[in-house]
């Protein structure tokens, strides 16, 4: 949030989903478990739609932090979501490889990125995304 100097928030409003086939996840990765200090947090919202025996994305969303100076919108992996078949055919990871190729694009660290770990940090939002794949493919 880019706040002037002298503000405050008041209020913070998380809205309920509109589906049972919106499925909202958080993720955060530290260094050790117990640290409160995470290198990349991310949120990722998929809503579905059943559309001939299978799962339609309607639409993405994909936020992390970590990733650059302030939060950062994955819109390429978004775009590439949306549309797509949910989970693929079986055995067809198409889908999920078009939104990684997505995220690749949309968060390049350089190699000297403060903080370090910048491989590290690339492979997470991916790592997230397959992770809630996985989730909601249950």
């Amino acid at each position: 949030v880019d706040l002037n100097p002298g503000e405050v928030i008041v209020t913070v409003r998380i809205p309920f989903t509109k589906s049972p086939y919106e499925f909202v996840h958080p993720y955060k990765q530290a260094r050790r478990r117990e640290d409160d200090i995470s290198i990349v947090t991310g949120g990722i919202r998929v809503l579905l739609a059943p559309v001939d025996d299978m799962w339609k994305v309607e639409a993405a969303d994909m936020a992390f932090g970590g990733m650059g100076p302030t939060t950062i919108t994955a819109r390429t992996a978004m775009a590439n979501l949306t549309g797509a078949t949910w989970g693929g055919e079986a055995g067809d990871s198409q889908w999920l490889t078009g939104a990684f190729a997505g995220l690749s694009a949309d968060m390049p660290l350089p190699p000297d990125v403060p903080g370090g770990q910048c491989e590290y940090r690339r492979a997470l939002p991916m790592s997230f995304l397959f992770k809630f794949s996985v989730a909601t493919s249950q």
